[in-house]
């Protein structure tokens, strides 16, 4: 993204309290690494029911990103909490865990998805145990 879109985004961000439009907004600028941008349009994003699930999501991604595992965890532990269906986050919070060095809690969310669809578990399994093999 060019800077010219960058500050367009931007503006439209800072004119708008659509939490859909901020939300997608955020997205596009985590997807760039624009860290800083994302977080501000995070920011105003409002925590009713309707948004918290994807206001903590993209909130997680963010701090993973930035390697700021223990934060990731806190908010992608609220998105679980809102949606617990969203099975595509429980290997990402595990990952998060396990490079935390909190072992035993990223086991459980990985029980969990085990338990609530086994035919995905089996899919990111080995993927997620990389990551707990891994030594700090």
């Amino acid at each position: 993204m060019d800077s010219k879109n960058q500050l367009l985004l931007l503006e439209k961000a800072k004119n708008t309290d659509d939490n859909s439009l901020l939300i997608q907004i955020a997205a596009t600028f985590l997807s760039e690494g624009f860290y800083k941008d994302a977080a501000n349009v995070l920011k105003k994003v409002d925590e009713s029911t309707d948004y918290i699930f994807q206001k903590n999501y993209c909130m997680g991604l963010l701090c993973k990103a930035q390697g700021n595992l223990g934060d990731a965890i806190k908010y992608f532990g609220i998105a679980l909490r809102a949606n617990p269906d969203y099975f595509q986050l429980y290997p990402l919070t595990a990952a998060a865990c396990f490079q935390n060095g909190m072992t035993e809690e990223g086991d459980k969310l990985m029980v969990i998805l085990k338990e609530k669809d086994h035919f995905f578990f089996q899919h990111v399994a080995a993927i997620v145990e990389a990551y707990r093999a891994q030594k700090n």
